[in-house]
Protein backbone atom coordinates (compact mmCIF):
# COMPACT_ATOMS: atom_id res chain seq x y z
CA UNK A 1 0.00 0.00 0.00
CA UNK A 2 3.18 2.40 0.58
CA UNK A 3 6.65 2.37 -0.92
CA UNK A 4 9.01 4.70 1.05
CA UNK A 5 12.21 5.68 -0.74
CA UNK A 6 15.29 6.86 0.31
CA UNK A 7 16.83 10.68 -0.83
CA UNK A 8 20.23 10.99 -1.67
CA UNK A 9 20.94 13.80 -1.60
CA UNK A 10 23.11 15.52 -4.96
CA UNK A 11 26.02 17.59 -4.49
CA UNK A 12 26.45 21.19 -6.44
CA UNK A 13 29.69 19.75 -8.04
CA UNK A 14 31.01 22.93 -8.12
CA UNK A 15 28.38 24.43 -10.89
CA UNK A 16 27.90 27.75 -10.00
CA UNK A 17 25.78 29.63 -13.44
CA UNK A 18 22.42 28.05 -14.29
CA UNK A 19 22.11 25.75 -17.62
CA UNK A 20 19.10 25.31 -18.97
CA UNK A 21 20.03 21.48 -19.07
CA UNK A 22 18.77 18.58 -17.47
CA UNK A 23 19.22 18.34 -13.87
CA UNK A 24 20.13 14.46 -13.86
CA UNK A 25 23.03 15.12 -16.51
CA UNK A 26 24.63 17.83 -14.58
CA UNK A 27 24.89 16.99 -10.69
CA UNK A 28 26.26 13.45 -10.68
CA UNK A 29 28.21 13.19 -7.60
CA UNK A 30 26.36 12.40 -3.72
CA UNK A 31 27.26 11.50 -0.02
CA UNK A 32 27.77 7.58 0.91
CA UNK A 33 24.38 6.18 0.47
CA UNK A 34 24.57 4.99 3.45
CA UNK A 35 25.70 8.01 5.24
CA UNK A 36 24.33 11.60 5.43
CA UNK A 37 26.01 14.13 8.14
CA UNK A 38 27.78 11.43 10.06
CA UNK A 39 24.02 9.91 10.16
CA UNK A 40 22.61 6.72 9.31
CA UNK A 41 18.75 7.45 9.15
CA UNK A 42 17.96 9.24 6.31
CA UNK A 43 14.73 10.83 4.86
CA UNK A 44 12.43 9.47 2.67
CA UNK A 45 9.69 10.22 0.30
CA UNK A 46 6.56 7.97 -0.07
CA UNK A 47 4.30 6.73 -2.94
CA UNK A 48 0.59 5.48 -1.54
CA UNK A 49 -2.11 3.48 -3.08
CA UNK A 50 -5.42 5.30 -2.90
CA UNK A 51 -6.52 2.73 -0.45
CA UNK A 52 -3.86 3.39 2.23
CA UNK A 53 -5.76 4.30 5.28
CA UNK A 54 -4.90 8.09 5.63
CA UNK A 55 -4.98 9.63 8.69
CA UNK A 56 -3.26 12.35 6.90
CA UNK A 57 -0.21 13.23 4.89
CA UNK A 58 2.96 14.74 5.70
CA UNK A 59 5.63 15.93 3.61
CA UNK A 60 7.32 13.15 3.72
CA UNK A 61 5.12 9.71 4.31
CA UNK A 62 1.75 9.13 5.41
CA UNK A 63 0.39 8.69 8.65
CA UNK A 64 -2.25 5.88 10.11
CA UNK A 65 -3.69 4.62 13.14
CA UNK A 66 -1.37 2.65 14.26
CA UNK A 67 -3.41 1.29 17.27
CA UNK A 68 -5.54 -0.51 13.96
CA UNK A 69 -5.35 -4.69 14.35
CA UNK A 70 -1.91 -5.74 13.12
CA UNK A 71 -3.61 -7.96 10.58
CA UNK A 72 -5.10 -4.63 9.41
CA UNK A 73 -2.09 -2.80 9.14
CA UNK A 74 -1.31 -1.40 5.38
CA UNK A 75 1.58 -3.32 4.06
CA UNK A 76 4.12 -0.79 4.08
CA UNK A 77 7.89 -1.56 2.71
CA UNK A 78 11.03 0.46 2.06
CA UNK A 79 12.89 0.83 -1.62
CA UNK A 80 14.65 -3.37 -1.09
CA UNK A 81 10.42 -4.01 -0.77
CA UNK A 82 11.33 -5.14 2.99
CA UNK A 83 8.75 -3.79 6.12
CA UNK A 84 9.91 -0.71 7.11
CA UNK A 85 11.02 -0.48 10.49
CA UNK A 86 8.48 -0.47 13.56
CA UNK A 87 9.46 2.50 14.81
CA UNK A 88 8.89 4.66 11.87
CA UNK A 89 5.83 3.26 11.43
CA UNK A 90 5.07 4.17 14.93
CA UNK A 91 6.65 7.32 14.87
CA UNK A 92 8.90 6.64 17.55
CA UNK A 93 10.99 9.69 18.34
CA UNK A 94 11.24 12.99 16.22
CA UNK A 95 13.54 11.55 13.75
CA UNK A 96 11.24 8.80 13.39
CA UNK A 97 9.07 10.76 11.37
CA UNK A 98 10.31 11.14 8.20
CA UNK A 99 13.55 8.97 7.91
CA UNK A 100 14.88 5.75 9.17
CA UNK A 101 18.10 3.46 8.71
CA UNK A 102 19.41 3.47 5.08
CA UNK A 103 21.25 0.13 5.20
CA UNK A 104 20.30 -1.80 2.03
CA UNK A 105 17.19 0.27 1.41
CA UNK A 106 18.01 0.73 -2.27
CA UNK A 107 17.82 -2.57 -3.83
CA UNK A 108 14.99 -1.74 -6.15
CA UNK A 109 14.67 2.16 -5.80
CA UNK A 110 16.88 5.21 -4.71
CA UNK A 111 15.36 8.97 -4.84
CA UNK A 112 17.93 11.27 -5.93
CA UNK A 113 17.13 15.00 -4.51
CA UNK A 114 18.41 17.97 -6.11
CA UNK A 115 17.68 19.76 -3.40
CA UNK A 116 20.77 23.13 -4.20
CA UNK A 117 21.27 22.54 -8.02
CA UNK A 118 23.65 25.20 -9.43
CA UNK A 119 24.39 28.42 -7.19
CA UNK A 120 22.86 30.77 -9.45
CA UNK A 121 19.35 28.66 -8.48
CA UNK A 122 20.19 28.22 -4.90
CA UNK A 123 20.06 31.81 -4.38
CA UNK A 124 16.74 32.14 -6.27
CA UNK A 125 15.32 29.13 -3.82
CA UNK A 126 16.48 31.39 -1.00
CA UNK A 127 14.28 33.81 -2.53
CA UNK A 128 11.52 31.71 -2.75
CA UNK A 129 11.49 30.12 0.37
CA UNK A 130 10.30 26.70 1.79
CA UNK A 131 6.94 25.68 0.16
CA UNK A 132 5.73 23.60 3.63
CA UNK A 133 7.72 25.75 6.00
CA UNK A 134 7.06 29.00 6.28
CA UNK A 135 10.36 30.47 8.02
CA UNK A 136 12.97 27.85 7.24
CA UNK A 137 15.78 29.07 5.88
CA UNK A 138 18.37 28.12 3.65
CA UNK A 139 21.71 29.23 4.56
CA UNK A 140 24.97 28.05 4.01
CA UNK A 141 24.19 25.62 6.58
CA UNK A 142 22.04 23.98 4.88
CA UNK A 143 24.26 24.13 1.62
CA UNK A 144 26.78 22.63 3.54
CA UNK A 145 24.83 19.57 4.22
CA UNK A 146 23.80 18.70 1.00
CA UNK A 147 27.09 19.17 -0.69
CA UNK A 148 28.86 16.68 -0.21
CA UNK A 149 30.41 15.12 -3.39
CA UNK A 150 32.07 11.73 -1.93
CA UNK A 151 30.33 9.67 -4.01
CA UNK A 152 29.55 9.00 -7.71
CA UNK A 153 26.33 8.26 -8.47
CA UNK A 154 25.28 8.45 -12.32
CA UNK A 155 22.85 5.57 -12.49
CA UNK A 156 20.30 7.83 -14.06
CA UNK A 157 22.23 8.63 -16.80
CA UNK A 158 20.81 5.60 -18.75
CA UNK A 159 16.99 7.58 -18.56
CA UNK A 160 18.63 10.68 -20.42
CA UNK A 161 18.21 9.78 -23.98
CA UNK A 162 14.39 8.80 -23.02
CA UNK A 163 14.07 12.30 -20.96
CA UNK A 164 15.24 14.34 -23.43
CA UNK A 165 13.33 12.62 -26.51
CA UNK A 166 10.60 13.58 -24.66
CA UNK A 167 11.16 17.02 -23.30
CA UNK A 168 11.97 17.46 -26.86
CA UNK A 169 8.00 16.24 -28.14
CA UNK A 170 6.65 18.42 -25.01
CA UNK A 171 8.37 21.53 -26.36
CA UNK A 172 7.20 20.98 -29.97
CA UNK A 173 3.26 21.17 -28.47
CA UNK A 174 1.91 24.24 -29.18
CA UNK A 175 2.65 27.31 -27.11
CA UNK A 176 5.27 24.74 -24.48
CA UNK A 177 8.14 26.05 -26.05
CA UNK A 178 7.65 29.62 -25.70
CA UNK A 179 6.38 29.04 -22.36
CA UNK A 180 10.05 26.64 -21.49
CA UNK A 181 12.06 30.21 -22.68
CA UNK A 182 10.22 32.43 -20.99
CA UNK A 183 10.57 30.36 -17.64
CA UNK A 184 14.10 29.85 -17.89
CA UNK A 185 14.40 34.06 -18.71
CA UNK A 186 12.31 34.88 -15.55
CA UNK A 187 14.75 32.40 -13.59
CA UNK A 188 17.94 34.12 -14.79
CA UNK A 189 16.13 37.92 -14.52
CA UNK A 190 15.33 36.80 -10.55
CA UNK A 191 19.28 35.71 -10.76
CA UNK A 192 20.30 38.69 -11.85
CA UNK A 193 17.54 40.81 -9.48
CA UNK A 194 18.74 39.36 -6.18
CA UNK A 195 22.69 39.85 -7.46
CA UNK A 196 21.44 43.11 -7.10
CA UNK A 197 21.28 43.29 -3.57
CA UNK A 198 24.51 43.31 -1.12
CA UNK A 199 23.07 40.59 1.31
CA UNK A 200 23.06 37.98 -2.28
CA UNK A 201 26.30 38.80 -3.04
CA UNK A 202 27.56 38.07 0.14
CA UNK A 203 26.00 35.23 0.31
CA UNK A 204 27.28 33.98 -3.13
CA UNK A 205 30.50 34.50 -2.00
CA UNK A 206 30.19 32.49 0.96
CA UNK A 207 28.95 29.68 -0.75
CA UNK A 208 31.81 29.79 -3.02
CA UNK A 209 34.24 29.75 -0.23
CA UNK A 210 32.29 27.63 2.09
CA UNK A 211 34.22 24.14 3.51
CA UNK A 212 33.49 21.40 1.88
CA UNK A 213 32.72 19.63 4.29
CA UNK A 214 29.32 19.71 6.34
CA UNK A 215 29.57 21.05 10.13
CA UNK A 216 29.46 17.59 12.03
CA UNK A 217 32.26 16.00 9.54
CA UNK A 218 34.72 19.15 9.88
CA UNK A 219 33.80 19.59 13.77
CA UNK A 220 34.88 15.69 13.65
CA UNK A 221 38.23 16.57 11.27
CA UNK A 222 39.07 19.01 13.52
CA UNK A 223 38.92 16.75 16.51
CA UNK A 224 41.53 13.79 15.22
CA UNK A 225 43.77 16.68 13.71
CA UNK A 226 43.07 16.51 9.79
CA UNK A 227 41.61 19.70 9.93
Amino acid sequence: KAISVTFQFMANDGIESYKDKPVISQFLWSHNPEIWCGDTAIEVKTLVHRDFPTHYYGAHRPFHNVDMPHADQPTWTDGSGRDIPRAFRKRDGKRRIRAFPSDGVRKHATLNHYALRSLDSYLVKKDRGDVNREFREFDDTYWRERNDNSYLEDSILRYLPALENEMDALKALPGVGELHEAAVKAHCAKRDELLQHESYQKMRETLVQASPYSPVEEKLMREIGLL
